[in-house]
């Protein structure tokens, strides 16, 4: 299946952000279950998607640590592949996706995602290593942190958007660790 027929009948979806060529193991195991997984970009290598994969469909968006001189030869057209953006269609609303280094300025950041995506229900964004739910504002900002060993502030993790009826809550995989 292919991200978008996975994107229609998702109830769950991973969001994960920042590999640099790697995902832990614990987060693979983690997102066990999900209908969909959609990275925000430094993937840093096909190998990542390849793993997440095996997990579920995977929709990609580049980051600004993917460039070809950073990734194998062999593996440049499945970079090629990724764009700098993307907008999923979920049922109740889209979800803008895209890495966030073209928002460098923190105190501005999700002002200004927020009015480049304002027809979004979440903007899902990585670069900053750094787990966000911003819901204070529609749309909603929400960043998964890093999933690799690259900075992982706070440990590796991943956001989940769970579908509970007809509305959506964001889950952390974070505070999931902070109750055990």
């Amino acid at each position: 299946m292919n991200w978008q027929a996975a994107a229609r009948a998702a109830r769950r979806v991973a969001l994960v952000a920042d590999s640099h060529g790697r995902v832990l193991p614990e987060v693979l195991a983690g997102l066990v279950g999900v209908d969909l997984i959609v990275h925000a970009g430094d993937v840093g290598g096909a190998q990542v998607l390849e793993a997440l994969e095996t997990v579920a469909p995977v929709l990609a968006v580049s980051g600004n640590n993917d460039l070809p001189t950073r990734w194998p030869a062999a593996e440049r057209a499945r970079l090629a592949a990724l764009s700098a953006s993307a907008v999923l269609p979920l049922t109740g609303g889209l979800l803008a996706v895209e890495h966030g280094h073209r928002f460098a300025a923190v105190a501005t950041r999700h002002a200004r995602l927020r009015a480049a995506h304002a027809d979004a229900r979440w903007v899902l964004y990585g670069h900053s290593h750094r787990c966000v739910v911003d819901a204070d504002a529609t749309p909603w900002v929400l960043n998964p942190g890093a999933c690799g060993a690259a900075r992982a502030y706070g440990g590796a993790g991943w956001l989940e958007l769970r579908r509970v009826g007809r509305d959506w809550q964001v889950w952390s995989s974070r505070e999931a660790a902070q109750s055990r």
